[in-house]
């Protein structure tokens, strides 16, 4: 409490102190406004704030900001007049950089506002700056390995360093997983961690596959607290009053707080700087039991030095650490299968810890069975849609025979381009299959209509004249549509990787469908018909007899 109450009195006075100063600048401030005008002007004002000396004003000002500075213990480099405040606080950096010995201070380059006063333009120290121009050399060469474009010269000439540099290829298409990862759940981290590295030393072994890391990342070195419950039950001692007294020691109690008009600060009290970075300091923590004795901490608990960890990730509730790769000249299917031959007997020597294979490969097959219980489920409604239309549950397998026919076009075209059969390919597929049941449905419901129209024709002659008056309206349709996807289809104009698969799809399906449209519907329909008309025939005669 007596230190609360002389850290509240400090930091009071400070404060008081920083007032007045600002009062003294904003008073500054203006007389210099007013006596830039020049005459009786500013004399008035001068003698209606302070009736003092501008001279006066200015030493007063430049001893309190002094003062100031000493208090806050605030160290920065003032240019005056700064005409290029970041060429300028340059000079002021690189040689405090270029003595400095510490490590991880870091520094900002600005501008300080300070009521009307002229701006000033201050540059602190970056230590880190160095040394990040020292090591550039050295990362450069690796970096040029790893990427397979020319590097703009802009960044040839770039000095400084890059530690934990990744590079990653952007690609066109929505984002995915690696192409390799290998998921370890369990739950302690050591085993993981030698699981992990069994895993990584089986995939170098793999032609074609690079980029080998996993996500496991030591943190910080640390110190953990292990309680003996026992003991400290015995004591009186709760494990909550241990975890408050160390925590107070280190992190502090807030004792008191003091409000500023912006904010309000808090007054904490802890251990002194030197004995917090002191691992003896943990031996002189004390707790009170209920009896009012002083029982250290030190015989209810001991401490273990570990590394820290960055993050714990979690999969179906236990601890995951995964190991990822990339591929290069093969594809990320033939990765994991090669994976799961070499890594067979790993999983046999660790029981207990679950580990699967995931990344694109497994994105790519849950992909593709939505994507295939997707398109069932749309056939399921198209077909439901047709029956209704035209009373019937012929007539629409008559029309939807054609989208499984249309992708012989499809797996053609992909055999001959020797491309493979991509998810993108499939949705394009899709896509497809709406313009060759549309150009079905013309067909047929035409077919319908001049039999209705012309109940006296046969079932030749109704599908023949429906197919040759229907022939242009398909035939525009299906030379429109694929003239417009060839040029995208073989990057004529722009390569897109994204959209070729789709519009290659796209394109020669519907080609080949068109042909079946006009071939293969009518004989259907005519088989149909044909079927449908001799049911009647056998009907009739029966009845007749």
């Amino acid at each position: 409490e007596l230190i609360a109450t002389r850290l509240r009195s400090q930091t009071e006075w400070l404060l008081d102190d920083a007032a007045y100063i600002n009062k003294k600048e904003r008073d500054l401030a203006l007389i210099e406004r007013m006596e830039e005008k020049g005459g009786d002007e500013a004399d008035a004002i001068r003698s209606v704030y302070m009736n003092e000396s501008t001279d006066a004003l200015r030493d007063e000002w430049r001893r309190l900001r002094e003062l100031r500075e000493e208090e806050a213990q605030y160290s920065s480099a003032a240019l005056e007049d700064a005409s290029n405040g970041t060429r300028d606080s340059e000079a002021v950096n690189q040689p405090a950089a270029d003595s400095t010995t510490e490590d991880g201070f870091f520094a900002s380059i600005g501008n300080w506002f300070n009521g009307d006063e002229e701006e000033r333009t201050l540059a602190e120290i970056s230590a880190e700056k160095r040394r990040l121009r020292e090591q550039f050399n050295r990362d450069l060469l690796a970096l040029r390995d790893q990427i397979d474009y020319n590097i703009p010269p802009a960044f040839a000439n770039l000095e400084g360093g890059l530690e934990g540099l990744e590079i990653e290829m952007l690609e066109g298409g929505p984002p995915v997983g690696k192409a390799v990862a290998i998921e370890i759940t369990g739950d302690n981290f050591q085993v993981m961690e030698q699981i992990a590295a069994e895993y990584k030393e089986q995939l170098e072994r793999i032609a074609g596959v690079v980029d080998i890391d996993d996500d496991f990342i030591e943190g910080k070195d640390e110190l953990r607290l292990n309680i003996d419950e026992g003991l400290s039950s015995q004591a009186g001692v709760t494990v909550v009053q241990i975890a408050q007294a160390v925590n107070a020691a280190f992190e502090g109690v807030e004792a008191t707080s003091i409000r500023r008009p912006e904010e309000e600060v808090e007054i904490r009290v802890r251990f002194a700087e030197e004995f917090r970075n002191d691992l003896n300091s943990l031996n002189k923590i004390y707790v009170t039991n209920p009896l009012g004795n002083f029982i250290p901490v030190s015989r209810m608990a001991n401490w273990q030095e570990d590394k820290g960890i960055v993050a714990i990730n979690h999969l179906d509730g236990r601890r995951l650490v995964t190991v990822t790769a990339n591929v290069d000249g093969i594809t990320s299917e033939e990765a994991v299968s090669q994976a799961r031959e070499l890594t067979a007997h790993i999983p046999e020597k660790y029981p207990g810890y679950q580990i699967r294979f995931g990344g694109e490969n497994k994105d790519t097959e849950e992909s593709m069975a939505s994507l295939g219980r997707a398109f069932l489920v749309g056939v399921i409604i198209i077909f439901m849609i047709l029956a209704s239309l035209f009373r019937s549950l012929v007539q629409p397998f008559v029309i939807l025979i054609a989208v499984p026919f249309s992708m012989i076009g499809v797996l053609l075209a992909f055999l001959l381009h020797g491309e493979p059969l991509s998810f993108l390919s499939m949705m394009g597929i899709i896509g497809l299959s709406g313009i060759v049941i549309n150009d079905s449905i013309v067909l047929v419901d035409f077919a319908n209509r001049i039999r209705a129209e012309n109940p006296e024709m046969s079932n030749h002659d109704v599908i023949v004249k429906a197919a040759a008056m229907r022939l242009r309206a398909v035939m525009l349709t299906s030379i429109t549509t694929v003239l417009g996807l060839l040029p995208t289809a073989y990057g004529i104009g722009g390569y897109d990787p994204f959209l070729v698969p789709m519009a290659l799809s796209f394109a020669w399906g519907l080609i080949f469908s068109t042909v079946l449209i006009l071939g293969l519907v009518p004989i259907l329909y005519l088989t149909v018909e044909e079927i449908k008309t001799k049911r009647r025939m056998k009907k009739l005669a029966a009845q007749s007899e």
